[in-house]
């Protein structure tokens, strides 16, 4: 019986006797390049396999990639307009402030000048003397009768015909609580 190296055994049988005859270098060879090329072959069909996932893996990830690469281009157009958008604004705002504060100005400084000449004008009636219009407005606040005027007549102790009565001027007043 003869061992081949890859651990199995191959006995060839010759007619009947059953007695293993010795395999020749030659088919032996053969047998171990037969069984090489099989390896081999197998081999390849799985290197190829290996091959063929990672191209399409490959494909996947450029896709991912291409996909992710467009979104951040659309991010950053969006950032973009949103800056200048942004930048906008802000000087819209800036001028409208500049606006304002020239308004503010204008109008504290009238609200100055106008406080200044009202100042100016209560010094100069302050300080000013009477004029002659002023007199005669005086002349008129005095009494217009002599101060020993005769009221004789008032003191007669007489009593009226009428009775007073206090009461009078609210009864003409308010007709709206005795109307019912």
């Amino acid at each position: 019986m003869s061992r081949v190296s890859d651990g199995s055994t191959r006995e060839a049988t010759t007619g009947d006797a059953g007695r293993a005859a010795p395999v020749s270098p030659v088919d032996e060879a053969l047998s171990l390049l037969t069984r090489a090329q099989n390896l081999a072959d197998q081999l390849r069909a799985d290197a190829n396999r290996e091959v063929s996932q990672a191209r399409a893996e490959a494909t996947r990830v450029r896709g991912e990639t291409q996909e992710a690469s467009h979104e951040l281009e659309q991010l950053q157009a969006t950032v973009l307009a949103s800056r200048e958008e942004a930048e906008r604004r802000l000087e819209e705002t800036r001028a409208e402030v500049e606006i304002m504060l020239a308004d503010a100005a204008d109008q504290a400084s009238l609200l100055r000048a106008r406080a200044t000449k009202a100042s100016d004008e209560a010094e100069e009636d302050w300080f000013h003397p009477l004029t002659d219009d002023q007199a005669q407005d005086v002349e008129s606040l005095r009494a217009e009768r002599h101060a020993d005027a005769d009221l004789a007549g008032s003191l007669l102790d007489c009593v009226g015909d009428r009775a007073i009565d206090p009461n009078r001027r609210e009864e003409e007043c308010d007709p709206g609580k005795n109307a019912e």
